[in-house]
């Protein structure tokens, strides 16, 4: 499914030539954009829907890679989840695929428009069918209305990552690293919030915190400011922390694995 730019939506509010299906749909007590697309293989919703909304999801059935327009762009789909939804009088539940897709939060693929049997006007860009019976005709957004769906899920989507950020940083709680010797012969600590020393680390990386095990179990100020995750987690790996540090380095072994490096072969 390929998506110009918002900007690029300047056609008359009457011409559907160039533009997908964008809907809006309720799911639970929330209004969200919905796009039926009939060359999607799959119907999908967002995977910031599912978090932000705590929706639980299964495994896939039959997980896959999801492929775009060329062989580098994949990603791996492997959770489901059961989506109920309405579009005015129409109301339907439908298994979904759970992706990492900003276009909107319900994509609408071949197998609903195959269950449902759906019959699309290309001129007028609207879906019409028949469901026990009763009769549905499903009209699109205004250009309008969907570039300010697109300002509208932005901004929310930024609100929840910002939100999701300050939510980790204050239950990250701690750094504890040595300082020395204090003048009355004990250790001293420093204490100190890892949200200050994650300042400026990408969320593409990652952090590894080294701490001192005596530091932690015999320094009072810091014992007394453990939270029990810590020490849980030190009680749990106990036997990987030697009771005394060793001198120096390992001896040398017997059998050391190298390769020489011939020059010229």
């Amino acid at each position: 499914m390929a998506r110009r730019a918002i900007g690029a939506l300047a056609k008359e509010e009457s011409d559907q030539r160039d533009n997908l299906f964008h809907s809006r749909c309720k799911i639970v007590d929330k209004v969200c954009s919905l796009i039926t697309d009939g060359g999607s293989c799959t119907n999908a919703v967002s995977e910031f829907l599912i978090e932000s909304m705590k929706f639980s999801t299964r495994k896939h059935t039959n997980p896959y890679k999801l492929q775009w327009f060329n062989k580098y762009c994949q990603m791996r789909v492997n959770k489901q989840t059961i989506i109920k939804f309405s579009i005015d009088k129409y109301q339907d539940d439908i298994l979904c695929d759970v992706v990492p897709m900003q276009a909107c939060y319900l994509l609408l693929g071949r197998p609903w428009k195959f269950d449902v049997d759906a019959q699309h006007s290309g001129r007028t860009n609207k879906y019409s069918f028949v469901v026990k019976g009763k009769k549905y005709i499903l009209n699109p957004l205004t250009p309008y209305q969907v570039s300010e769906d697109y300002r509208v899920m932005g901004e929310l989507q930024e609100k929840y990552q910002r939100e999701e950020k300050e939510k980790s940083e204050r239950e990250t709680f701690l750094v504890i690293s040595g300082e020395g010797m204090s003048q009355d012969g004990s250790k001293k600590c420093l204490l100190a919030k890892l949200s200050n020393c994650l300042k400026g680390v990408d969320e593409r990386h990652f952090m590894v915190c080294l701490v001192n095990k005596d530091l932690l179990l015999n320094a009072n100020q810091a014992t007394s400011t453990l939270p029990s995750s810590i020490s849980s987690f030190l009680q749990e790996y106990e036997a990987l922390f030697l009771e005394e540090m060793p001198d120096g380095l390992p001896l040398l072994r017997g059998i050391e694995h190298q390769i020489d490096f011939v020059s010229g072969s």
